[in-house]
């Protein structure tokens, strides 16, 4: 059950103040006798509780300004004389994960959004660069809480909350700890095509792909030719093509192995691109946020992993390899596929499959293929 306020437990009392107070003056008035002081009192009383009911607060406090800006120092890109700014282009780019020219561009896109707009009468808002900052420091910082927020922009824990927003035990995963299972879908430029949050750890990758919409409307989605990569976890049917399960009980085939060691090469961009963004994004990490029967719970993580999922793909674009540098331990893990010649009309691989076929004969098609080329 919901707490009392300070404010609501106040006002039921002098509620019940004022219902006995109009009691008595209804009895002064079947007797016939007149008290001014008390019936000043009684709409003393109901004036208060109505100016009360009208605020947010009991005690309306005062406000507290920082001395300095943490947004304008941050923002800072000249040196003023011999001051240099606050954060040199290194020192932004790992607090904000992004570049100052890149946060611009950002800016300039989100800048007419309606949630940016100011309805008439309102108190207005704070410019979109200071919210955007707010943000990318909470989803590019390990750990930060509602406190850490406030405390590193000097601003209060409701407008943090505010700023961000902008934007049970089936949660409990394999990992032994409380998780969303969140499937992507990426190219082979790291960009993310598909997602679907709002899972909980517990799912199976495989039961999460039956129920979204790239499996159910598959025919909308993909053309005859097309079909997804996807690890051992995943059941083969016509677009996607699963790796070789290993069994434990018995060593597995070496044209499976070969086929899984061929299929590998493609797959590894999905876990770069996961560690890209979980890189770039630590908050992805480590999510601390409670999780209750609320729906409004979960859907405000579900919106915070979608903005960082849009973040991502935006920079993908925008970034260079420079800039990614905090990211990656060593150059070995920006490995990329090869480019191939476009394969011919009659190519084997480019003969559909027939919609009659069992779920695995893509993998079938795709494993001869494979194992042709290497007898080559």
């Amino acid at each position: 059950m919901p707490r009392k306020s300070i404010k609501r437990k106040h006002v039921e009392v002098l509620w019940e103040m004022l219902e006995e107070r109009v009691t008595h003056r209804e009895l002064r008035m079947m007797t016939g006798r007149r008290d001014a002081v008390a019936d000043r009192l009684d709409f003393t009383l109901l004036e208060r509780i109505q100016r009360l009911e009208s605020r947010r607060y009991l005690h309306q406090s005062k406000y507290r300004m920082s001395s300095k800006y943490i947004f304008e120092e941050d923002m800072k890109a000249i040196a003023n004389g011999d001051v240099q700014p606050w954060l040199n282009a290194d020192e932004f780019l790992q607090k904000y994960r992004m570049s100052k020219a890149n946060f611009h561009k950002l800016v300039n896109k989100i800048r007419d959004c309606e949630v940016f707009q100011t309805p008439y009468g309102k108190t207005p808002q704070f410019p979109v660069e200071y919210q955007l900052m707010v943000f990318l420091h909470y989803v590019g910082t390990l750990g930060v809480t509602n406190p850490g927020s406030r405390n590193e922009f000097r601003i209060g824990h409701g407008t943090a909350n505010v700023f961000r927003k902008r934007d049970s035990f089936d949660y409990y995963g394999r990992k032994c700890r409380y998780s969303f299972s969140v499937p992507i879908v990426c190219d082979d430029k790291r960009r993310i095509r598909y997602y679907l949050a709002g899972w909980p750890g517990s799912a199976h990758d495989n039961r999460i792909w039956k129920n979204c919409d790239l499996y159910r409307n598959a025919s909308e989605r993909f053309s005859a030719l097309q079909y997804l990569f996807g690890d051992s976890a995943y059941e083969c049917c016509q677009h996607m093509v699963a790796a070789f399960r290993n069994y434990d009980s018995h060593p597995m085939a070496r044209d499976k192995e070969q086929f899984n060691m061929a299929l590998g090469s493609p797959r590894v961009l999905s876990e770069h691109t996961i560690g890209m963004l979980k890189g770039r994004f630590p908050w992805l990490q480590s999510m601390r946020n409670k999780i209750t029967d609320d729906p409004n719970s979960r859907r405000k993580v579900v919106s915070i992993i979608g903005a960082c999922i849009i973040l991502h793909d935006f920079l993908i674009e925008e970034t260079t390899l420079e800039e990614d540098k905090f990211l990656w331990e060593d150059d070995d893990d920006k490995s990329t596929l090869t480019s191939q010649e476009p394969l011919g009309d009659d190519d084997e691989l480019n003969q559909p499959i027939p919609e009659w076929a069992t779920g695995d004969a893509c993998r079938m098609q795709l494993q001869q293929y494979i194992l042709e080329l290497r007898n080559h």
